[in-house]
C-alpha cells in the first residue's frame, strides 16, 4: 500500500537535463510572476479552517484514541501529542495582531477544551515521576498560560520538575535541549541563551539536501523556530544566515518535486523567521500549497494512504483522517499565523525587477500535481528551480553521468552556489574514488 500522492510517479516526478532545457521565456514577461501581496484575509480564513479543524478534532478525541492508543506510553501517546501541538498552534495563533472577532472566537473556543486535556492530575502525577516530560506537558501549560489561562497548581508541579535535576536525565538532540531553554525563556518572559546550546547544531554545520535526511530537515526547521521564537526573536549573530538561506531553499526545492507537503510548510516558516529576501524556491512553494488546499480542501500529510483511509468506515476513517492530516495542516496554520504577525515579509512573490529568470513549461503528468497547480495553467516555473531540483534528486540517487550533465548547465540558469559547490564536491569524491578503484585493479 503506498503512501497518499499528489500525482505523481516519485521516480519521474524529477526533470532531468533534457526537460529543462529550452524553449524559455524571461521572468519579467509573465505578469503572474510580479510582486504581490499576500491575501491576508485568505491567510486568516485558512488559519481558522485549521483551528476548526483542531477544534472538531479535539471535541472527538476520546472516541479517535480508541484507535490510536492501546500501546502507547501514556506521555509519548497519539492523545498528548495532539493536545501538545494543538496548544502550539493556538500560541502562535494568538500572536496574531488586530485579530478579527471570527479569529479571536474560533480560539477562545480551542482554549477552552484545551485546558482540561492539558492539565490533568495524571500529568501532574507524570511530572513528578518523569520530570522530562516537562518538556510535552510544560508546553501545553504554558501556551495556555501564555494566552491568558492559567493554572496555579500544575504551575507549581511544572516548576518543580524543570528546578530537579532529573530534567535533563536523559538523552537529548541538540535541537531538543534548545527547546526545553526556549520553553523555560517563555515561560519567564527572558531571553533565550543561545550559547548553552549551539555547539552541535545543526545550523553551525554546513547541511545541503544532497546528503540530509527529512529528520535532519526536522532539526533545521525546529532549531530556527526556537531560536527564533517563531520570527519573534533575531538570530545570533555568528549565523551564516545567507549560508542558511541557502540550504534552506535547496530543502525546499527537494521537498517539492519530493511532494512532502509537511516538511515543505515547516520550511517555509524556516525562511519567513530568516533577515533575507523572499526566494524564488520559497514563491514557488508558497503558491504550491495554497493551490493545492484551495484544490481538494485541505492538507494531506506524508503518510495518508488513500487504500487504508477507503477501507476503514465510520470513525475509524475520520479518526485514520485527522491523525494523518492534522500535524500538516497545523504547520500550514503556523506558516499563516507567522504570515499575519510579519508586516514587512507579507511578500511571497518573487520580486519585480529581478533577473531575468527564464522559466519552464510545466503541462505534463510527470511534473508533481502542485508544481503544476502553482504554475498558473502553464505559464511555468523557474527553469533554475527545475535544474535545482534534478541535480539533487540525481545526486541522491548517485546518477553521476546524469549530475554532470546537469551541472554542464546549471551556469545557464540560477541555481544556487551553494547546491552547485556541494554536488561539485560529490561528484569529484566520486571520480576520485573511482579512479582510486581502477588503479588498485591494474
Amino acid at each position: 500500500m503506498s503512501r497518499m500522492s499528489l500525482g505523481v510517479d516519485q521516480q519521474s516526478s524529477t526533470p532531468n537535463a533534457r526537460q529543462v532545457a529550452p524553449p524559455v521565456h524571461s521572468l519579467s514577461s509573465d505578469p503572474s510572476r510580479c510582486a504581490e501581496a499576500i491575501d491576508i484575509q485568505a491567510a486568516e480564513d485558512r488559519l481558522i479552517q485549521t483551528l476548526l479543524l483542531a477544534e472538531k478534532g479535539l471535541n472527538r478525541l476520546a472516541s479517535f484514541g480508541e484507535y490510536w492508543d492501546s500501546t502507547a506510553d501514556p506521555y509519548k501517546s497519539v492523545t498528548e501529542k495532539i493536545v501538545v501541538e494543538t496548544a502550539l498552534l493556538a500560541l502562535v495563533a494568538g500572536r496574531v495582531p488586530d485579530a478579527t472577532p471570527a479569529l479571536r472566537d474560533s480560539l477562545e473556543r480551542l482554549m477552552a477544551l484545551l485546558c482540561p486535556l492539558a492539565r490533568t492530575v495524571e500529568k501532574a502525577a507524570l511530572l513528578i515521576m518523569h520530570p522530562h516530560t516537562a518538556l510535552p506537558f510544560g508546553i501545553a501549560h504554558v501556551a495556555l498560560e501564555k494566552l491568558g489561562l492559567p493554572d496555579p497548581d500544575f504551575s507549581a508541579t511544572l516548576r518543580s520538575a524543570l528546578s530537579s535535576e532529573h530534567v535533563n536525565a536523559i538523552e537529548r538532540l541538540p535541537y531538543r535541549r534548545l527547546e526545553v531553554a526556549w520553553l523555560r525563556a517563555l515561560w519567564d518572559g527572558l531571553p533565550l541563551d543561545y550559547d548553552l546550546h549551539m555547539p552541535g547544531s545543526i545550523v553551525n554545520e554546513r547541511p545541503h539536501p544532497l546528503h540530509m535526511s527529512t529528520a535532519d530537515i526536522y532539526a533545521l526547521t525546529h532549531t530556527l523556530f526556537y531560536i527564533t521564537d517563531f520570527g519573534r526573536s533575531g538570530l545570533p549573530n555568528d549565523l551564516d544566515v545567507v549560508r542558511l538561506g541557502q540550504c534552506i531553499d535547496a530543502c525546499l526545492v527537494w521537498q517539492l518535486f519530493e511532494e512532502n507537503v509537511d516538511t515543505v510548510g515547516e520550511l517555509l516558516i524556516s525562511a519567513l523567521v530568516l533577515p533575507t529576501p523572499t526566494s524564488p524556491a520559497a514563491t514557488i512553494c508558497w503558491d504550491a500549497i495554497n493551490c493545492l488546499w484551495a484544490e481538494i480542501g485541505f492538507l494531506p500529510g506524508p503518510s495518508m494512504d488513500t487504500q487504508i483511509f477507503s477501507e476503514l468506515s465510520s470513525t475509524e476513517r475520520d479518526a485514520y483522517a485527522f491523525q494523518n492530516s492534522y500535524h500538516t495542516m497545523y504547520v500550514a496554520g503556523i506558516l499563516n499565523s507567522v504570515v499575519l504577525q510579519r508586516e514587512s515579509l507579507r511578500t511571497l512573490r518573487i520580486p519585480v525587477g529581478s533577473t531575468r529568470e527564464p522559466l519552464i513549461e510545466v503541462n505534463r503528468r510527470d511534473w508533481p500535481y502542485w508544481v503544476r497547480l502553482a504554475a498558473h495553467e502553464g505559464s511555468g516555473i523557474p527553469a533554475g528551480l527545475a535544474v535545482e531540483a534534478a541535480i539533487i534528486q540525481k545526486g541522491r540517487l548517485g546518477a553521476y553521468a546524469d549530475l554532470e550533465d546537469l551541472l554542464s548547465i546549471a551556469p545557464n540558469y540560477h541555481v544556487s552556489s551553494l547546491t552547485i559547490a556541494h554536488a561539485q564536491d560529490l561528484l569529484g569524491r566520486h571520480l576520485a574514488m573511482v579512479q582510486r578503484y581502477r588503479q588498485s585493479t591494474l
